[in-house]
């Protein structure tokens, strides 16, 4: 797939792109772009009927505007309209989602909220000075605003060692194969819950 810088004047918004861009986000985008640059490349239609109408990445496009850059890297597509509006739902719609089990144990919480992420999505517990800071921030916080995200899972961070972390990982897959689990979740939260009935019974 071959990359081709653009200028940015020839782009044109889709007028039905349906995603929209918070001032936080716009930090954020902006941040990393000045940052690492334009890593991923915006994409554009070619067809004859929508030629330069942009199909994926309005909200780059908007914060590098703001940022004064004349051209832009660009994937150029040849797509009629009803396949160009399926790839923009499909290009906002498929972003997958978070494995938080992989974010409590291999990077650091401040790393995390730098990077972007709020306290309303990263509300851990088991570190009783991280939980007392997240707290005075979401004490602060009043619920309001484009940037409220509620907090949908609460974490619980793990310390492991480079000798200890390969053992971990090792007997969290057997606890898996146990319990028939899909994930560390659901194979500690089983193996918690018949230790303790086992205990109180």
């Amino acid at each position: 797939m071959q990359v081709i810088e653009r200028n940015i004047s020839d782009i044109i918004p889709a007028d039905y792109n349906p995603r929209e861009l918070t001032k936080k986000q716009y930090a954020e985008i902006k941040e990393s772009i000045a940052k690492f640059g334009l890593v991923d490349p915006l994409i554009v239609n070619i067809h004859p009927t929508r030629k330069n109408i942009l199909v994926g990445g309005h909200q780059r496009l908007q914060v590098i505007i703001g940022m004064g850059l004349k051209t832009v890297p660009c994937v150029e597509v040849n797509l009629d309209e009803k396949q160009e509006k399926e790839l923009n739902i499909r290009l906002n719609k498929n972003q997958g989602q978070w494995n938080y089990d992989n974010l409590a144990n291999f990077f650091d919480v401040d790393n995390l909220v730098d990077w972007g992420f709020d306290s309303k999505e990263l509300n851990f517990s088991n570190v009783a000075e991280l939980n007392e800071t997240m707290s005075a921030v979401d004490n602060e916080f009043n619920g309001e605003g484009d940037d409220f995200l509620p907090s949908q899972v609460r974490m619980v961070q793990l310390f492991l060692s480079s000798e200890t972390e390969p053992i971990f990982r090792t007997q969290i897959e057997k606890l898996k194969e146990v319990y028939n689990a899909d994930n560390i979740t659901d194979a500690v939260m089983t193996a918690i819950k018949n230790e303790y009935e086992s205990n109180n019974s």
